[in-house]
């Protein structure tokens, strides 16, 4: 007898147990597609900027390429050709520009860096250099000679001003005492006018040579002002032609950007990881239109869609945002897992497949691939199953909703 009631009370308690077990517990509500990878954007075209004459094409339709890797070459002859030009006449100007900073700053000499030594118009500039120092030193050399005759000449005339000076007052003296003598019968009156007429004479020198001093000393003034002209006309003339220079050396540079992606551009490079889907051109050495469209690659980046079907029986249950278990079918999802993702869109309308069957168009945005999927290549057109998680439901919930629907259609009447 206290075996069966115990008996009784085990089941009893097992029983309230595993209601209270089912009532906790919860299981996924989700909703089944099947759908394939797509790229999360369209192919991307291939194009080249000047055109030119294919010489060689390194891929095939199908294949898969990285980033940066060579799709076919264009011959490089022109574009190298417009390089090597720009080039030399840019390294033409910057060393102009450097002999004329020299002259700017009147520098005695003109040194090139280590790097200008081998250039052809870096020796020629050298040489324009000192050319052109030597006629502005001979120029100024004119001016000096002109400058230490005025000097020379100016010293001379001082000197003769302080001796007519010096005669004149013994001149002065002479034609006093004659004159005195004159008036008491001692001297002819020659000899006046003669005393008077030296004085008068070495008076009319004086004054001619005192005329003489500001003349020579603006003379001297204008010759120093000359020497400073030439240099300051030098430098200024090499200042704007070292402005001029400076503005063909941006000029340049710009060119010989454009010329290096000119002949970068020779090499047409895969910019994103993907799949070649398509090459509009397959003849070596035939002729390119600038802008044609040369292949199109469809991108395999991280960002993976899905495009999956619905049935439209489920519809109900689908809206943006559900999170999506996905098992790739390409790979064993017992050694790779499954992946995660959500879903970004549901179509607006029902379309119908092949077989004239209804379904919705569901969109399915992978989350970051796990280790497992490091390496392995997610290729647009691979299918794949995926579970949206549209809800749950304790395991009660599911042993009672046949009941549900049972009572609830039990006592309604339809008509």
């Amino acid at each position: 007898m206290e075996g069966g009631r115990l008996s009784i009370i085990a089941v009893l308690l097992l029983t309230i147990s595993l209601f209270v077990w089912m009532s906790l517990t919860h299981l996924s509500q989700v909703v089944r597609v099947e759908g394939k990878i797509i790229p999360a954007g369209k192919g991307q075209q291939i194009q080249h900027l000047e055109g030119g004459i294919i010489s060689s094409i390194d891929v095939q339709e199908g294949e898969l390429v990285h980033k940066g890797d060579p799709l076919l070459t264009i011959d490089s002859t022109m574009a190298g050709a417009s390089q090597s030009e720009t080039k030399q006449k840019l390294d033409a100007q910057l060393v102009r520009a450097a002999r004329l900073k020299a002259e700017v700053d009147n520098q005695d000499v003109f040194n090139l860096p280590p790097e200008w030594k081998d250039l052809q118009v870096a020796n020629a500039e050298v040489q324009l250099f000192h050319a052109r120092q030597d006629k502005l030193n001979r120029e100024i050399a004119v001016q000096k000679s002109m400058l230490n005759q005025r000097i020379s000449e100016l010293a001379e005339a001082k000197a003769r001003k302080a001796r007519l000076a010096t005669e004149i007052v013994t001149a002065s003296e002479r034609m006093n005492i004659v004159t005195t003598m004159s008036q008491n019968g001692a001297a002819s009156k020659l000899e006046v006018l003669d005393a008077k007429g030296r004085e008068q004479s070495l008076r009319t020198q004086l004054g001619d040579v005192a005329g003489m001093v500001p003349k020579l000393e603006a003379a001297i003034n204008e010759a120093q002002a000359r020497i400073e002209e030439a240099k300051s006309n030098f430098r200024a003339d090499a200042q704007n032609e070292y402005v001029a220079t400076l503005s063909d050396i941006d000029r340049l540079k710009q060119m010989l950007t454009a010329a290096d992606d000119r002949m970068k551009r020779t090499e047409v490079k895969a910019p994103v990881d993907g799949v070649i889907n398509s090459i509009s051109v397959n003849t070596v050495g035939g002729v390119i239109k600038p802008g044609e469209i040369l292949l199109e690659i469809t991108p395999s980046t991280q960002k993976i869609l899905i495009e999956a079907r619905a049935s439209p029986k489920d519809r109900g249950y689908l809206h943006s945002g559900l999170k999506t278990q996905i098992r790739v079918l390409s790979y064993d999802p017992a050694e790779f897992g499954t992946l995660t993702g959500q879903v970004t869109k549901i179509g607006a309308d029902s379309l119908k497949d092949a077989n004239d069957q209804p379904y919705y168009q569901v969109s399915i945005l992978v989350d970051k691939l796990p280790d497992e999927y490091k390496g392995k290549e997610m290729i647009p057109g691979m299918t794949v199953t995926a579970d949206i998680v549209t809800g749950d439901r304790t395991i009660l919930g599911y042993l009672l909703s046949p009941l549900h629907k049972f009572t609830y259609n039990m006592f309604r009447d339809p008509r």
